[in-house]
């Protein structure tokens, strides 16, 4: 299989929502191509990730907090929290999201199943007690967990779909026309590209990054077209016209 035709089967694969296949692929043309880069994401979103790896920023997600607790007689499970509940100072940003470490296809399967997901954040127990603080209440929470929409889940696909459909995009603006899997510069442009999709997981989604190595083309254009050579011939030309001009009108 060519270039063009593994490009076009990542993104028919990636338009039609089979985002396994597209990464299956990716995978094959790391390999080929010796991109770690693109391997290693591929990899990282077939398997999953585990709690100590640097998440790209889709697979954090902010859902409703619901907490877990006791009351005088009895116990409660699944109360709402609103987040204004939290004390002022404890509102970073990084309390009110986890980390979501399934593969893609357990995350497809959520997402096609149209149901709620309950996540517990490696920091629930911190929430129940900034949660009781603030509270001060007779209630006492012992857990808060985080209630997730299957369309929060959609999302993370589309994400994954979007820097897919970037990365082929990139490779087929840098690797025009047909060419060998085992070329050389095809390496250097799939882990270039990339590498523009992996630094953009926690970017601008609109855009695509592209390397310094990216014009190299313009250096390439034939000497007699640079500026600098245009000026040395020319200024050659003149001097050699101009002689030529004196010899004539001499008189002899």
């Amino acid at each position: 299989m060519g270039l063009a035709e593994i490009l076009n089967a990542i993104n028919e694969a990636a338009l039609k929502d089979d985002v396994v296949q597209a990464l299956l692929l990716c995978q094959t043309l790391a390999g080929d191509a010796g991109s770690e880069g693109l391997r290693s994401w591929a990899e990282q979103e077939l398997t999953g990730y585990s709690s100590t790896d640097d998440l790209p920023s889709y697979r954090w997600l902010k859902g409703a907090m619901v907490a877990h607790g006791a009351v005088p007689g009895g116990r409660i499970a699944r109360q709402p929290i609103p987040p204004d509940l939290l004390p002022r100072d404890a509102t970073d940003p990084e309390l009110l999201k986890t980390a979501v470490l399934s593969s893609i296809a357990e995350i497809n399967a959520i997402a096609q199943k149209g149901e709620s997901i309950t996540l517990v954040p490696g920091h629930s127990a911190r929430l129940a007690q900034l949660v009781n603080l603030a509270n001060a209440g007779s209630a006492r929470y012992e857990q808060v967990h985080f209630v997730f929409p299957a369309a929060a889940y959609e999302g993370v696909l589309v994400a994954v779909r979007s820097r897919l459909l970037s990365f082929t995009s990139e490779l087929r603006r840098r690797m025009p026309g047909r060419t060998k899997l085992t070329s050389r510069k095809l390496a250097r442009a799939v882990d270039d590209a990339a590498t523009g999709m992996i630094v953009k997981i926690d970017g601008d989604n609109n855009t695509v990054a592209v390397s310094a190595g990216s014009g190299k083309a313009s250096a390439r254009s034939k000497w007699w077209r640079r500026p600098a050579w245009v000026a040395l011939v020319s200024g050659v030309l003149g001097v050699t016209a101009g002689v030529l001009r004196g010899i004539l009108e001499w008189p002899f």
